[in-house]
This record gives C-alpha cells, sequence and structure tokens, in this order.
C-alpha cells in the first residue's frame, strides 16, 4: 500500500485505496501473479511482518498491469518486469503489455 501511496505524487486521476478497497481488489483475483522485490535475504518466513520489500508487479495474462518500486531501489522495478518478461517466455508468450503511463522510463527498457 506504501509503494502505491508513494508513486501517486503528483499524479492527476490516480485512484487513491483504502485499507478495505485493498483487501477488496486482492480478493477479486484481477491479475494471475503478484512479483515482489525484497532488499533482504533470498527467503521470507512467513511470518516476518518486517519484510524490506522494496517493490511490486502484477501481472494479468500477458499484461503487467502494476508495477510500483522505492526510488532508493532502482534495480527493483526493471528486475521485477525481467521477471514478468522472463516467465512470459517460459509460457510461449510472445508478447508483454506494459500498462504504465507513457513518460515511465522502464519503456526504453522493455
Amino acid at each position: 500500500m506504501h509503494l502505491y501511496e508513494q508513486d501517486l505524487t503528483g499524479i492527476y486521476g490516480a485512484l487513491r485505496r483504502s485499507e478495505t478497497y485493498w483487501r477488496w481488489l486482492i480478493s477479486r483475483r484481477g491479475y494471475n501473479r503478484i512479483y515482489v522485490a525484497i532488499d533482504g535475504p533470498n527467503r521470507l518466513s512467513l511470518g516476518d511482518s518486517a519484510a524490506p520489500i522494496v517493490g511490486y508487479a502484477a501481472t494479468h495474462r500477458k499484461r503487467i498491469v502494476e508495477l510500483h518500486a522505492t526510488a532508493s531501489h532502482p534495480w527493483a522495478a526493471s528486475s521485477l518486469l525481467a521477471r514478468a518478461c522472463a516467465d512470459a517466455i517460459e509460457r510461449n508468450d510472445h508478447t508483454v503489455q506494459f500498462d504504465a503511463p507513457t513518460d515511465h522510463s522502464l519503456h526504453t527498457f522493455i
């Protein structure tokens, strides 16, 4: 939730999400996968509430529908994008659509 709110700064028309809305959004399963970038060990225990999450990406079929990362970890966004694309290749998908503003820096990467 914090990463999403952080990326709203200076953007007009973006939806503010309450905790209730986040719970609804996750429960409706409008995504196939959610990738999470962490700054720490390769694996986290399920009870680790202080997980150093520095980015996330949500995908639906051949689309990356949401991708956010902290500014202090610039590698996170490109790593998440690369992982989503690698998984698409493994599924034999030949195209990936990245739903982001036209001025997003990762459009040049993809």
